[in-house]
């Protein structure tokens, strides 16, 4: 995950927004946690992880999802992608927390 210039990619409905300024490389994420295509995070690239440090909610169906900041994204040894967060759920009743990581290989 070698983000070198500006531009967007897109993929599995998840699309990525990098723009350079003077002192770092700033990357949006929409759809994070395929939570819908107005669910932005936004965060910082910092050798092979981006870091996304902007808190997020979002309501379907009448339900509260919060994904905390901060969320990561790394890519690994032998293009292996590690993306983990923590989210709230909150249907009415009370938050509950979920810690979710996913792996994968880019390809």
């Amino acid at each position: 995950m070698k983000f070198a210039s500006q531009g967007n990619v897109a993929t599995n409905g998840i699309s990525f927004s990098v723009a350079q300024s003077s002192d770092k490389l700033t990357v949006t994420v929409t759809n994070f946690g395929n939570f819908g295509a107005s669910f932005t995070m936004t965060g910082t690239v910092s050798g092979n992880t981006i870091t996304l440090d902007t808190p997020q909610s979002v309501t379907i169906s009448g339900d509260t999802y919060t994904v905390k900041a901060p969320a990561t994204i790394t890519l690994g040894a032998n293009n292996a992608v590690t993306i983990a967060y923590n989210f709230d759920y909150n249907d009415g009743t009370g938050a509950v927390n979920f810690q979710c990581t996913a792996s994968g290989t880019k390809q």
